[in-house]
């Protein structure tokens, strides 16, 4: 007998495909339809209403007040994109603009608004069924191991023909300083992180090679193989919490079939090995605070392992890793459990101020002030442009770090114009940067909008939904450079024919910000439920992201959240890891049961 959420199913699909459908042809020609939202909405409505399904009576507890936020948040996201004209990363300030708020803008926020709420009042209604299928699986124990060696054999061999298509593999300019400092061409410097550089070091100068290409070629190799590895590790991870089946292989397809992946893994940045370490370190914390008894010896070692990674394999790895050792601080001391917590922690504090600071600071260059400093630049170049409010003394200031007259070069999405421009000072801001923070700050209130609309443009591209940008985004080449670094296809040179030309420039995913929603939403389904470990597990990556928001200097860059690409699986089916009988179940649906 079917339920009557069984029988509403096929009308949640095919109003999500409509609205689908709708969304993404609107949206990539630069604008969305409210009209067309509307008519959804009222089809959507009637179509429950027939099914006696009241969606529009709210009532104000928890869920509701969970759905009503971030259907607001999403909403205000669109109607904010439709705001910007955006032209090309590098455009000058009267290309790239942003509009006020108009009469068009209000009709997106409200269409989207009610479209959305909608159907999260409609997935509500699932949900129950959603965790019964992840919680009620009844399978017999696997084999972990012969899992683990398909998984990371499908992975390598569906990468390979990118692997020869791309010989020896990408390398682009951060690629290149990188190279340059471990062949000792100039100084080591923690811009790009001096333990990425020592990896490179080591198959680029250590290994006995004949060719630096067969060092890029072994490097890339190596990448591959520690990603293939961890995914496979992820994917039998979600078997041992139960997951079915059919969900772990969509997941391996998704690895296996996503030009995202082999392209990234042949990347000589410091981005794949960063983000592996960054999925890594959110399983094993997952994995201890989920225990109830005093974790592992092997267990904690493995959590200090991967935080070092994670904190040196890129620069805001650090500010990652203490924010989630907060709350992994918190939760210990609401549990009075400090067994795995103290230890750990002092070990990490002792490592780093002990031992691996103190030699950084002996032997590598600092890196510049302005690299931190990309967006708070960019607001202040923008109120110059834009004649805001500046004192004299603050404009004279601003003249000793660049001519005021070579401000003109200030692009709103990519802040290198500026902070690379041959006249910029930066031992000037290296010396006075308290200042000029100070100076960023006293004038933020006089030029509020100036300073918001600078934000928007200079990020945009990580938070709007099927927003997309070829820059940083799925780079195949191996740029101009001295080493003698030459890309060759090498299935073309031994075939006559290689056929992977066509399928690598037809290349695409996802963009930045709509992986940030679909985590976003899986955070909402977590709440929701009230699965508050999930929380843990997607916070090292959201904590990425918000390090990127602080200090970004360009709007858009896959790389820069590609943990949000590698775990996205893992961030989508988390919120259903619960324990069969687990109290958090019915405590979650008490509110939908009264509906």
């Amino acid at each position: 007998m079917q339920t009557k959420t069984t029988r509403l199913l096929p009308a949640f699909f095919l109003t999500l495909l409509f609205f689908g459908i709708s969304f993404f042809t609107a949206y990539g020609l630069g604008s969305l339809n409210p009209a067309l939202i509307l008519v959804l909405i009222s089809l959507l409505w009637i179509v429950y209403k027939q099914l006696g399904v009241h969606l529009f009576s709210l009532e104000f507890d928890f869920q509701t007040i969970a759905c009503l936020f971030f259907s607001a948040l999403f909403a205000l996201t669109l109607a904010t994109g439709t705001r910007i004209q955006f032209t090309h990363v590098s455009a000058s300030y009267k290309e790239t603009s942003i509009t006020t708020f108009s009469f068009f803008q209000v009709l997106v926020f409200l269409s989207t608004f009610i479209y959305c709420l909608l159907m999260l009042r409609f997935i509500i209604k699932i949900l129950p069924d959603l965790t019964s299928y992840f919680t009620s699986n009844k399978a017999k124990p696997r084999s972990i191991w012969k899992y683990f060696l398909f998984f990371t054999s499908i992975l390598l061999i569906s990468w390979l023909p990118y692997a020869l298509a791309l010989y020896p593999g990408v390398v682009l300019p951060d690629s290149l300083s990188s190279i340059g400092q471990a062949l000792g061409d100039a100084p080591l410097n923690n811009h790009h992180p001096i333990l990425f550089t020592l990896i490179v070091q080591f198959f680029i100068d250590v290994l006995p090679i004949s060719t630096i290409n067969h060092g890029v070629f072994l490097f890339s190799m190596m990448q591959s193989l520690i990603t293939a590895l961890s995914i496979s590790y992820s994917l039998c991870w979600l078997m041992k919490k139960k997951v079915p089946l059919i969900p772990i292989m969509i997941s391996l397809g998704y690895f296996s079939l996503s030009p995202v992946f082999p392209i990234y893994v042949l990347n000589m940045q410091k981005d794949t090995l960063f983000s592996v370490a960054c999925l890594l370190f959110s399983l094993t914390l997952f994995d201890i605070i989920s225990q109830k008894d005093k974790p592992t010896f092997s267990l904690q070692v493995r959590l200090l392992i991967l935080a070092l990674l994670t904190t040196y394999l890129r620069n805001n790895g650090l500010y990652v890793v203490l924010g989630t050792g907060v709350v992994y601080g918190l939760i210990s001391i609401k549990r009075k459990s400090y067994q795995a917590f103290v230890p750990i922690v002092l070990t990490y504090i002792l490592l780093i101020s002990l031992v691996i600071h103190p030699l950084m600071a002996r032997y590598i260059t600092p890196t510049q002030s302005a690299e931190q400093l990309g967006i708070p630049l960019q607001q202040v170049s923008r109120t110059l442009v834009m004649d805001g409010t500046m004192s004299e003394h603050d404009k004279e200031f601003m003249n000793q770090l660049l001519p005021l007259e070579s401000y003109e070069v200030y692009a709103p999405s990519l802040a290198d114009p500026i902070k690379w421009h041959k006249q910029f000072n930066n031992e000037f801001l290296n010396k006075h940067k308290k200042e000029f923070l100070m100076l960023w700050a006293r004038n933020l209130p006089s030029n509020i909008q100036i300073y918001t609309d600078a934000y928007i443009l200079d990020t945009f591209g990580f938070w709007i939904p099927n927003v997309k940008n070829s820059y940083g985004f799925l780079d195949t080449r191996v740029n101009t450079n001295s080493y003698g670094i030459k890309q060759a296809d090498l299935i073309a040179r031994y075939t006559g024919n290689s056929g992977m030309e066509r399928i690598i420039a037809q290349r695409n995913f996802f963009g930045s910000g709509t992986l940030l929603w679909w985590v976003l939403f899986s955070l909402l389904l977590a709440v929701i439920i009230r699965n508050k470990k999930t929380i843990v597990l997607l916070l090292p990556g959201l904590l990425v992201f918000l390090t990127i928001m602080i200090a970004t200097p360009v709007a858009f860059s896959l790389r820069y959240v590609f943990i949000l690409a590698l775990a996205l699986p893992i961030y989508l089916i988390a919120p259903f890891l619960l324990e069969k009988n687990n109290e958090t179940i019915g405590d979650s649906y008490e509110a939908t049961e009264k509906n």
